[in-house]
């Protein structure tokens, strides 16, 4: 799971809706909005993708469209992997100081 935020840069309210594009491969993902409406008095919206494979090893990355007033689309590209071994999921690892993690 991975959390992210959208900005409000001057709509004065806009119903925030969103695609997930299937060009890139049928991976399940599921984008959670805590809100789907920016305004004068809704600064930031917060929400979250995730994702369930199966057992096997799987990395992809695929494009979330969001759209503002006209048909304008903003996108973020959101890539991820399944894979429980050490060596693949290392330099995550080694990134990321806010969890202990114990190899025994």
């Amino acid at each position: 799971m991975t959390n992210f935020k959208i900005f409000n840069d001057g709509y004065e309210n806009l119903l925030v809706k969103y695609e997930i594009n299937d060009t890139m491969g049928d991976i399940p993902l599921k984008v959670c909005l805590y809100s789907d409406q920016l305004g004068v008095t809704k600064k930031v919206i917060k929400g979250h993708v995730s994702f369930r494979y199966g057992d096997r090893p799987l990395s992809f990355t695929k494009r979330i469209d969001f759209f503002g007033l006209n048909n304008q689309v903003y996108s973020i590209m959101v890539s991820g992997t399944t894979d429980n071994s050490i060596l693949t999921n290392y330099a995550y690892i080694q990134r990321t100081p806010k969890y202990v993690f114990k190899i025994k």
